[in-house]
Formats: C-alpha cells, structure tokens, sequence
C-alpha cells in the first residue's frame, strides 16, 4: 500500500492513522454544549445550501434526503451555523401542530444550547434563537402579520407541502419571495406532487439530492423488498380521483368491499410473521378493521388516528416502541414525523399515484435497527386499468424502471446493470450496496467512522479495512489500538469477503470482543458512567438513550479519531485520481 507505506513499525502506524497533533482517543472533544458530528453527506448539503443563498442569486432552495438520512440533523446544525454568525433568528416551518414537540426535541439532541420556541395553537414564543412553527397556526390571516421580519433565514420541514396556499402565504409573510427577504430552505423526502401545483413557483433550485439507493449504499438505511397483495381483479378500476390521487372515502368502501382487511391480515401473517411494522389505510374505519382483522390472526395490532386522545395516541406509540404492539394501522397520520427504527414491514393498503406519499410511507421502515436486515412492502394491486400506481421504483429517483414482484432495489440494481451494460452508476450502486449488505448479514458487530472506514470494535482497539492503493476491490486489514500503536494483519490486500473473514477471526482473539447478538447490547437504558465518558468526548445523546446506542455512539467517536485523519486523505487521493 504505497499511499500510506504502513509497515511493521508502530510508531510509523500512529503518525500516518494519526497524524501530528492528532487528538488521542481519551482526549476531551469539543465539550458538552458541543453538537452531534455530521455524516460527510450532511455536512455537504449543508455547504451547498450556504453557497447557493449566501451568494445572492437563489432565495428559495431545497434539499431532497431520503427519510432516516438525518433532514432534523442538518438544519439543526445549518440553524446553529446561521444564528452563531449572523446573531438573528431562524425560523423553522412544519406541517402540522403535533410535528413541533417532535422537531423541538432533534434538534435539543442536536444542540441543547440552542434556545428553542415554539408557536401553535394558544402559544406564541417569539423570544428564542431557533422558532418552530405551525403553518396550521400562523397561516391563520390574523397571524400573518406577525411574521414580518420575525427572522432572516427559514427552514421548511416537508417541503413538498409548500406550494400549498397557505404555505404560500405565509412564506409571502416571513418575507421570501421579497428582494432582499431571508432565504428560505426546504427539505422533503422527494418534491414531486400530484395535485398540479409546481413546486418550481416556490424553489429555484434542488440544490443537493440523494435518493434512497444512496442511503443503501452508504449504509444509512435498510433495503427495501417488494411483494404484491393481489386483491380482486380490477380492484382501482372506477374510483374516483380528487387533486391527482385516489379520493379516500371511496377508496375506503372499495376496499371494505372486497374485504381487503381481512385479506391483507392473512398476507401479514404469511409473508411478515413475527417482525413489527406498520399499515397505512385511507379511512379510520378501514384501519380499524384492519386492526381486528390483525388480531384475529393472532397479531397484537393498534390503530392510530388524527383526532385520537393525544395521550391515548403516546401510549399506543410507547406500547409499539418497547414492543408490546406488533403491528401500528393508521389512517395516513404516521406518513411524517414518526420515527420507529424497529419497522421492518410497510404494508401500502393505500394505494397511491403519488411518489411523493409512496416514498414517504416506505421511509417509515427503512431505518437501521439492530437485528434488521431489511425491510419488507406490502402492496396492495389488483389487474386494473390503472398503471399510473406508485411503486417501489418511485424510490430510486428514476434510476429503476421497474422493481419486479419479490425482488429488492439491491436486485432491481444489479438486474439493471445485468440487462443494460452501459449503466456504469447501476454497477458501481450494485457493488457498494452489496458491500454493505455482507457487514450487515454478519454475526460480528462492524460500525463505520465519520468518514466511511468500517472496523470492529474490540476491548482494546479497532480491527479495520483498508482501501488498496491500487485495487479499489481489494482491503487491507489493520489493527488500531485505543491508546495509539498497531499493525497490519493481513499480507497484502484481500477481496471483501477474505478481508471481512480475517478481520473477525482477528478481533474474536481480544477477550473483550463482543458480537453483535451481545445479551448487553439487548438491556435498558445507557449508565451514569457511560453518559460521563460520552460528555467527556463531546458526544450529544438522548436522555432516553439505550446502552448499546450510546456505547455505538462512543466507539465510533473513538474510532473516528484514530482512523479518520488518514483515511480522509485516501479518499481524496481516490478522488483526485478518478477525476484526472
């Protein structure tokens, strides 16, 4: 590996993965008011924001992250960045008076030295660094008024809403669409629309984008697989359409109609099992039919709805959460702002001709959860007339065409790069995802540094892959100790599957190796001692935070200091390299 020249020697080990001056791994990070370190990705967009509305030419922009790609941790980090250089307010907008306690509390984990307001219904706390806003509340024509000059940049939480009338409005109000007014910045899960209002009126510019392939590709999120529910033939055939979409009371009586409930239980059961995962359905009464039928197939099920009691609806949500309740149906109020790592199954028994609601309903199982391998959706179809429906191929951002019956967005990658040899980005996805997919299937625990470096944590270090200098399909294999020193273990590089196999084999000689299936890793909340070490490093964490999350948390802060400085610089080199 002559781009680092990492021999024997372990002092010349510290200094390349170090590097002088390099922060020792029990050295104290930026100190406790100090926010969660951003993925590469995130501190890109973040950039691309900046200089698109810094330089004066774009007012309105948007960045489009797939759901569980951290939307809350970059403009938590792009508000703290804003108020630490210009001492004025920001404003964030979100759909609906329920998402601003969720909202409020990201972005706490992420800085809990930002004071936080909140403005809905009967409350108007104007006095803070950060406000987050009901557009439910302040697009009321009494309120408007009291946005004017309320702050200088303003953040749109699911901005796919915002060519919305009342979105419209009340961007009008903060100043937006007035020369010299505050930039405004959306992010969405996907801009498209079916109602026929162009979101083009409100953004100039998508200024930074990723779909879900890249999500599964970096390891961010899980991949999803499709299988179809076939109902009776015909199924959509007649039902009315109102704004683009499927008109819901009569989507609901089509599918009261053909007992679709009780027929979609009966698939759960055959296809899912025993993993946990949540139904959208048009209507409450469908989804409380749906629930019955649930239960009847021995599934513990729970409905929730919008006008449910909101402290009925926190139980319900906590029961799913530690896992008393199975299966969650609702009727299409889970689609934003709820965050459940634990779903692994989508059921779509609310068929749909809007990516933009498919992509958001799917992205509630796509999180990364301990034991999760990937997700699972179910679709409703029946043969029918209709061929506008939004499917699994609406998560790729037109890269698939078609996602076959039974087959994941891996495979409808790789299938892509198979049938057409001229798709050079389907076989550089097809391989990173399979990449990932093999640490995810392993028994052994692997994590990945800031910067991308996957390694295994061990009681007294890290074992870790290596990029070849020369091979980009072949990995060294390394160990890096806590307290500094080290030293190459295998003899040159290896395939992913060699370098994988000699990695675990090596960390399982450290007595304080622990596998992924670890009986610790399984227990309640992070201890004292625990919560002390992640403040010394500088790490933000939830009160609510499990042992296993935070140990993770902690290790690959860790990690990232030793191994970081060094890789960085590999990939940049490989950068640099590709382009020449």
């Amino acid at each position: 590996m002559r781009g680092l020249d990492l021999g024997p020697s372990v002092r010349r080990l510290r200094l390349v993965l170090c590097g002088p001056g390099c922060p020792r791994a029990d050295a104290h990070g930026p100190g406790e008011g100090g926010p969660v370190k951003l993925r590469k990705y995130q501190e890109d967009a973040i950039s691309a924001v900046l200089d698109a509305v810094t330089g004066g030419q774009l007012q309105r922009v948007a960045v489009v992250l797939p759901t569980g790609m951290g939307k809350t941790v970059i403009f938590s980090h792009l508000s703290r960045r804003w108020i630490m250089d210009r001492c004025t307010k920001v404003a964030i907008l979100v759909h609906r008076d329920e998402l601003i306690s969720q909202a409020v509390d990201k972005i706490h984990q992420v800085d809990r030295d930002l004071k936080v307001g909140r403005v809905k219904a009967g409350t108007w706390d104007l006095d803070a660094d950060v406000i987050v806003m009901s557009v439910q509340t302040v697009s009321r024509p009494a309120n408007l008024a009291k946005l004017e000059g309320l702050a200088s940049l303003v953040i749109v939480d699911e901005c796919h809403h915002a060519s919305a009338e009342t979105w419209v409005a009340t961007l009008e109000a903060l100043g937006c669409f007035s020369p010299g007014g505050p930039p405004c910045v959306g992010f969405t899960a996907t801009l498209s629309r079916t109602d026929g209002r162009a979101l083009g009126t409100v953004f100039q510019k998508i200024v930074y984008q990723k779909d879900i392939l890249d999500g599964i590709a970096g390891g961010h999120l899980v991949n999803p697989r499709g299988k179809l529910i076939t109902l009776q033939a015909g199924l959509l055939d007649n039902v009315k359409v109102s704004g683009g979409d499927y008109q819901v009371a009569d989507l609901g009586n089509r599918l009261t109609d053909v007992n679709a409930p009780e027929e979609v239980a009966k698939a759960y059961a055959e296809l899912a099992g025993k993993r946990p995962g949540v139904c959208f359905w048009p209507t409450v009464a469908t989804a409380i039919r749906a629930t019955e039928a649930l239960k009847a197939q021995g599934i513990m099920a729970a409905t929730i709805w919008g006008s449910m009691d909101l402290e009925d609806r926190r139980r319900t949500l906590q029961a799913y959460a530690d896992g008393e309740i199975q299966v969650l149906t609702n009727a299409m109020v889970l689609t934003e702002g709820w965050d459940a790592p634990r779903a692994e199954v989508c059921v779509i028994a609310r068929p749909t001709r809007s990516p933009a609601l498919y992509v958001q309903m799917v992205g509630r199982v796509l999180r990364p959860y301990p034991g999760k391998e990937d997700a699972l959706v179910l679709d409703i179809a029946g043969v029918t007339m209709d061929h506008k429906l939004a499917t699994l191929a609406d998560l790729t951002s037109g890269r698939v065409k078609e996602v076959q019956d039974g087959e994941s967005l891996a495979e409808a990658v790789e299938r892509t790069a198979r049938e057409d040899a001229t798709a050079v980005w389907a076989l550089e996805m097809a391989r990173s995802i399979q990449d990932v997919d093999l640490f995810r299937r392993s028994a052994t625990l692997w994590l990945t540094t800031d910067a991308g470096c996957w390694f295994i944590p061990t009681g007294k270090g890290f074992t870790f892959l290596w990029p070849d200098d020369d091979d980009p399909e072949l990995y060294w294999v390394g160990w890096r100790g806590q307290g500094g020193g080290g030293s190459w273990v295998s003899p040159g590089g290896l395939a992913l599957e060699f370098a994988m196999a000699l990695a675990e084999e090596t960390a399982e000689r450290d007595p304080g190796y622990s596998k992924r299936t670890a009986s610790w890793r399984k227990s309640g909340g992070a201890s004292a001692a625990q919560k002390d070490m992640a403040r010394r490093i500088g790490l933000e964490f939830a009160p609510d935070v499990s042992k296993r999350e935070l140990s993770d948390l902690i290790t690959v802060r860790l990690a990232s200091r030793a191994l970081d400085p060094a890789f960085l610089k590999v990939k940049e080199a490989r950068r640099v390299s590709r382009q020449a």
